[in-house]
C-alpha cells in the first residue's frame, strides 16, 4: 500500500479501517485480514490471507511455513464486508477512545 493513514479508535476496542486503506490494499469483500501491531503500538500492519496463500511457500521449509502461519492467525483476524455500495472493516481491540495510529 502506498501511503500512510492516520486511524483513530472510534469507540474503545473498534478500530474502523476507512475505504482508503482497504482500497489501498486491494481488499475486497471476503478478504481475512490480520492485523500487525508494531512496536510501542505506533503503527500497525495489515495483511490479506489470500496474498499470504500465494508467496512462494516451495522456498520456504516445512518449519518456517508453520511458523508464519502461526504468525499470521494469532493476530487479530477481520474479514471485509460491504456495507451498501461501500466495505469497510472492524478490529475488535483493547485499545481506548481516540487512541491513534499510522497504518504501514
Amino acid at each position: 500500500m502506498n501511503g500512510h493513514f492516520e486511524l483513530t479508535v472510534e469507540s474503545a476496542g473498534v478500530l474502523s479501517l476507512p475505504e482508503e486503506v482497504l482500497g489501498g490494499l486491494g481488499a475486497v469483500p471476503g478478504d481475512v485480514l490480520s492485523l500487525d501491531v508494531g512496536p510501542l503500538s505506533v503503527y500497525l500492519g495489515l495483511e490479506i490471507y489470500r496474498e499470504f496463500l500465494a508467496d512462494n511457500w516451495e522456498a520456504v521449509s516445512a518449519d518456517n511455513r508453520w511458523r508464519f502461519l502461526h504468525q499470521f492467525l494469532s493476530r487479530p483476524l477481520t474479514a471485509v464486508e460491504r456495507e451498501g455500495s461501500r466495505f469497510r472493516r472492524r478490529f475488535f481491540l483493547w485499545w481506548r477512545e481516540r487512541d491513534s495510529f499510522s497504518t504501514s
